[in-house]
């Protein structure tokens, strides 16, 4: 099943991937355990593989399907400058991007961060200043 799924199914896990993850999982296991019938509980996992690939291919070709979906990226630091509201929006604390920076940068302080994002899949990428 997960061969006729795209690639990105299991190699990026987006909310939208691991909602279809355990939904799948859940509904595979009771076919495995006798509580559903077996072929009928596998050819609705198909659906849904085939459900997952066209919302992504909708996705792909429109960009307002992709933000229902998945979301859309906030800058949070820009030129050193936190904004605190989209850092609150996103319930990320100075302290947890900082983290983040260190991991990631590797930025020491705030001051040395040119742009740091809050990506769709929920991920922070930063770009410290040269």
């Amino acid at each position: 099943m997960i061969r006729f799924g795209a690639r990105r199914f299991l190699a990026k896990m987006s909310a939208f991937d691991a909602i279809l993850g355990f939904i799948l999982a859940s509904m595979l296991a009771r076919a495995v355990n006798g509580s559903s019938a077996f072929f009928p509980t596998l050819g609705a996992g198909f659906v849904l593989i085939g459900l997952h690939y066209v919302i992504a291919a909708l996705s792909f070709h429109s960009d307002a399907f992709g933000v229902l979906v998945k979301g859309q990226t906030d800058v949070v630091v820009e030129n050193g400058k936190p904004d605190r509201d989209k850092l609150r929006a996103n319930k990320i604390s100075e302290k947890d991007l900082m983290e983040e920076a260190r991991l990631n940068g590797p930025v020491m302080s705030m001051e040395k961060i040119r742009r740091a994002t809050v990506e769709r899949n929920g991920e922070v990428s930063i770009i410290p200043m040269d």
